[in-house]
């Protein structure tokens, strides 16, 4: 005697939500067609010194990269997002910003109670130079949504 296992059925005539935007041109709304991200390239200098950092300084970059390709700018606020990119805990997410601003590739700002704001820098210092501070780089706070 076998054993019979029933799977809920599948809700096949259900229509799939489509997103519709409104086409100025024809004045009617269409489907939205899903366009992939596309995520700026990384300049190879700066990949190649992030490479050198010690410990996860290379996850931790690449996932910033990617961040700030997603939000469409250099600077933004560090979430959670960038912790689970890196696949790292949070105490070496931490050592690994430390490494990456001493290297002159990215600029943070510290609050007591708030978190860091990271600015990623296009253009890292020339090797031998000591990396910038944290004024004379362009490193404020991004702009509010209003």
């Amino acid at each position: 005697m076998a054993i019979q296992f029933s799977a809920p059925p599948r809700q096949m005539d259900k229509p799939a939500e489509r997103r519709l935007v409104f086409n100025m041109q024809t004045g009617q709304f269409q489907p939205h067609e899903r366009v992939e991200r596309y995520v700026r390239t990384i300049p190879f200098d700066w990949l190649h010194r992030a490479n050198r950092l010690p410990g996860h300084a290379t996850a931790v970059a690449l996932s910033l990269w990617f961040l700030a390709g997603v939000k469409k700018n250099m600077t933004f606020r560090l979430t959670a997002e960038a912790v689970d990119l890196a696949g790292c805990g949070r105490k070496s997410l931490y050592r690994a910003l430390t490494a990456l601003e001493q290297a002159g590739l990215i600029c943070v700002l510290r609050r007591p109670g708030a978190r860091p704001i990271i600015t990623v820098n296009k253009q890292p210092s020339p090797a031998g130079q000591s990396p910038p501070i944290n004024d004379e780089l362009e490193c404020s706070p991004p702009p509010r949504a209003s």
